[in-house]
């Protein structure tokens, strides 16, 4: 039994919310090593039982196979980060998302790696106020540890390719900028990006041919946050914002050039966004999740369609972590306990609360 180091109530849940291009998508660049991950997720799923070295602690996680390409939300900002063509959250570039948390307290990274053994070193600073943006920026189709420095600007990722850092300088903390990488080209990596919130210009940085691009979608007057994913389902991230003032997502599509609004969600009742891909039809659907009361409120993008489900404790700290757990293609919802460290899963394919990643076993959500 491999050993590792046990989570705690300290560990911070780095983001996690799951949005992008089918699996239908993601075949058209990756083709076949794809589509043989993704054949391979379908055999169910994998139970990984840990010793954390603390006498009756002992961690059993039920690791789900991701088959979409998704990406991340930092869950305490509310600022959704479009996804490249990678599984969310999959380190070890297998088809599935990894169990993953960051320790703002120190900069370490752990994560239970779904094809078995763990990663855990580390990779920021809390002292420079680092943020974990991790996504595919080398295009390997494996999520790379990186890090936002909020009081520089600065970029470090880890390259999953070939270890090697990557450091790039892009951003002014002073102008309020905010990191928001995506694949705005197309080409299959994430590209470097921040929306300021002070003006509410995009500046992209894109990896496909190194061009600066300078958008203005956004009013800092009605607290805007930016939230780019694929809303149109052409295969390039959107630049969209969520309106925390009013509940209104504004969504410049990158197919037309076309302007999407919606109105979706209650700023007053405590609603975040949580855009993902909810019903695999390769479109991210508008969705958030109400911190006030665990429910969620779900705009399917294939019917209009309103999906509300109850799932998530807010009065014991559960975050929304949405992502595709049992490899149907279809995002499922999800939330993490802080304490003690446990993931609960409302999946498609296993049913309510079918597994979690604990020490111990607490109250499941409200169904």
């Amino acid at each position: 039994m491999a050993r590792r180091r046990c989570l705690t109530g300290q560990d911070h849940v780095a983001g996690f919310h799951a949005l992008g291009t089918s699996f239908a998508e993601v075949r058209k660049i990756e083709a076949s090593s794809v589509h043989a991950r993704y054949e391979m997720g379908q055999r169910g799923k994998r139970e990984i039982t840990v010793n954390c070295g603390v006498p009756s602690r002992i961690v059993t996680a039920m690791i789900a196979l991701a088959g979409t390409s998704a990406g991340v939300q930092t869950a305490d900002s509310g600022i959704v980060h479009a996804q490249a063509h990678a599984t969310p959250f999959d380190f070890d570039g297998d088809g599935r998302a990894d169990i993953f948390v960051y320790r703002e307290t120190t900069g370490a990274w752990f994560a239970v790696l779904s094809s078995g053994g763990f990663l855990n070193f580390p990779w920021g600073s809390p002292q420079l106020q680092d943020r974990p943006v991790p996504m595919d920026y080398d295009g390997d189709g494996k999520v790379d540890v990186a890090v936002y420095r909020q009081t520089t600007g600065e970029w470090f990722v880890r390259r999953s390719s070939n270890g090697t850092l990557i450091h790039v300088s892009w951003g002014t903390p002073t102008f309020g900028d905010v990191p928001a990488p995506a694949d705005f080209d197309g080409d299959g990596a994430a590209d470097f990006a921040v929306y300021r919130r002070t003006t509410g210009e995009w500046i992209i940085h894109r990896s496909s041919d190194n061009r600066s691009i300078r958008v203005s979608w956004g009013a800092p007057r009605w607290d805007d946050v930016p939230v780019p994913a694929d809303y149109d389902g052409d295969g390039v991230a959107d630049v969209a914002v969520y309106r925390r003032t009013t509940g209104e997502w504004l969504i410049h599509r990158s197919s037309d050039g076309g302007r999407v609004q919606v109105s979706w969600g209650a700023p007053t009742l405590g609603d975040v966004p949580v855009v993902a891909d909810y019903d695999g039809d390769g479109i991210a659907d508008i969705a958030v999740y109400r911190t006030t009361t665990g429910e969620w409120f779900i705009h399917r993008s294939s019917d209009s369609v309103l999906v509300h489900v109850t799932w998530g404790s807010p009065s014991l700290g559960d975050t929304p972590m949405p992502a595709d757990y049992d490899g149907n293609g279809t995002t499922d919802i999800a939330v993490y306990r802080p304490a003690p460290a446990t993931w609960f899963v409302l999946g498609a394919s296993i049913g309510t609360g079918s597994y979690s990643f604990s020490m111990a076993q607490p109250q499941e959500p409200s169904r």
